[in-house]
């Protein structure tokens, strides 16, 4: 279980000693800070900010009815009228990160801080990045879509961590984190920094020292409205003052733009799977993959470094995974730990939950489950276990509701081009028409296809459907626990309904 911060009473002049004049903030402690004012308690400061759907000083009365000292607004907004002394703060969006940092004592100047952006692949090289940490140093902290906690040498990523239902956090509540972390004892800390948190500022004020670069695709462009757009906002990561490491996946085109980010005081490390040479003529140094031999166990490979060629295993799947490990080697190399050491520790990492996740049956065919829900992600799964032995590919996929619909026929198509069997379900649907989101999706099919509303009738007809040696991909979803059904969340684990239709069909062929 995660330690708790201590609370430590700051003076808010000093908490805000440069963000507004000087007496405006006389006389008031504050013992926590939040911007949502369900966790307000008596002395806490309220931050009124933009919300996903409602400005924060809408709920200023009920902060102020639960204890708050003082209310932090920005100077655009409206004057307001408050019980509590309101303080008007220049870009307070842009400074909250600084402002939270004081309160927490600045916790991320006191470990390193690995920083993880993509596309695809955040999560799982966040974690097989604090897996490899934690066999060196005892425990490192993890923070993104699963949540956030430490990951120590004998539980490795089994330990529970505490969820925050998004994958880069509010700037405090990520001050917060990184204090709780070092609390529990964490020597490192790896990150998941989404495109969000960059554009928003949440990670402003964090130190992070090595800032690793995945793939940039095809999302959130609904929040964004271009690809530029979207990559300007990754490339905030890169072009942080604390970054001292930078870690790029050179097959990705848009590896060439952070290149040229990179300023002379940053080592930069690259890494590929189709080129064993490094095309940037600064990098400091470069690592690659030859000969995957891809089997039921995993894979095993040659990896080339700057120190010379080194055998690995891996029980990890597919292609992308090697990608992802490469990633991981390079942003471990370039904190000074040896090609040697890292490779040790390779063959006993563990996949990550909800990521080319394979779920054990007595049928003779796989099943894995797998969070895949933008097109280059599903055509990087299915491309994965086509390297590996079978006979026929089912894909269980849906696309969510109220969401960029731009990728639904592009998941369509490349999930017929590279299965053999699909099946069309809900994913998240929210308040969205599940018909007119089937309807988006039919219009990247060319072939036969299934569709069958019901996630859990939908993965119940592949397995129950599926013969030997066949693989049941179930796309969309991975780690969460719930499916959104209009404004509701409903329990619902792709896991557990593979393994509940899995336990079915044994029982049938026990009978």
């Amino acid at each position: 279980m995660m330690a708790s911060t201590a609370q430590v009473a700051y003076p808010l002049n000093e908490l805000l000693d440069g963000f507004c004049a000087k007496g405006m903030a006389d006389d008031i402690t504050v013992n926590g800070l939040s911007i949502d004012s369900r966790d307000i308690n008596d002395g806490y400061l309220f931050v009124a900010v933009q919300g996903v759907t409602n400005h924060g000083k809408c709920y200023i009365p009920q902060a102020i009815k639960k204890g708050a000292c003082a209310i932090l607004i920005d100077t655009q907004e409206e004057t307001v009228q408050s019980a509590a002394p309101v303080i008007a703060i220049d870009n307070l969006q842009c400074v909250l990160s600084e402002i939270a940092g004081r309160f927490y004592q600045h916790p991320s100047s006191k470990v390193p801080i690995y920083g993880v952006t993509g596309t695809n692949g955040k999560t799982t090289c966040s974690h097989l990045l604090a897996q490899c940490l934690s066999v060196y140093e005892g425990k490192c902290g993890v923070m993104g879509t699963l949540g956030y906690g430490v990951i120590s040498s004998s539980s490795a990523n089994d330990e529970q961590l505490t969820t925050t239902g998004m994958t880069t956090a509010d700037p405090i509540s990520t001050q917060k984190m990184c204090a709780d972390l070092l609390l529990d004892d964490s020597k490192a800390i790896v990150m998941e920094v989404s495109s969000h948190g960059l554009q928003q500022n949440r990670v402003e004020n964090i130190d992070i020292n090595t800032a690793i670069f995945t793939n940039l695709t095809h999302d959130h462009l609904d929040y964004h409205g271009t690809m530029q757009a979207y990559g300007q906002a990754k490339s905030r990561l890169f072009e942080m003052q604390s970054v001292t490491n930078t870690v790029i996946n050179q097959d990705d085109k848009f590896s060439e733009q952070l290149a040229e980010k990179v300023n002379n005081n940053t080592r930069l490390i690259t890494y590929s799977l189709s080129n064993n040479i490094s095309k940037y003529t600064q990098s400091f140094a470069h690592f690659s993959f030859e000969e995957p031999v891809f089997s039921s166990e995993g894979v095993a490979s040659v990896l080339n470094t700057p120190e010379g060629k080194f055998p690995i295993t891996t029980k990890l799947v597919g292609a992308f995974n090697l990608s992802n490990l490469l990633a991981v080697i390079g942003a471990l190399y370039a904190n000074n730990y040896s090609v040697e050491k890292i490779v040790k520790s390779l063959p006993i990492l563990k996949s990550v939950p909800g990521r080319m996740e394979l779920i054990p049956n007595t049928l003779g065919f796989q099943v894995v489950v797998d969070f895949a829900h933008t097109p280059d992600a599903l055509k990087s799964a299915l491309e994965a276990l086509l390297h590996h032995q079978h006979n026929n590919i089912w894909c269980v996929f849906g696309c969510g509701g109220d969401r960029d619909a731009d990728k639904r026929p592009k998941m369509a198509s490349i999930a017929e081009h590279l299965a053999d069997h699909v099946v069309v379900t809900n994913d998240n649907p929210r308040k969205e028409s599940p018909q007119n989101i089937f309807a988006d999706i039919q219009q990247g099919f060319s072939s036969e296809h299934t569709i069958i509303e019901s996630r859990a009738d939908a993965i119940a007809h592949a397995i129950k459907s599926a013969n030997k040696d066949d693989i049941v991909l179930i796309a969309g979803k991975g780690h969460e626990d719930y499916q959104i059904l209009g404004s509701e969340k409903m329990p619902f684990s792709d896991q557990q309904q593979a393994r509940l239709s899995l336990g079915n069909r044994e029982q049938e062929v026990v009978l």
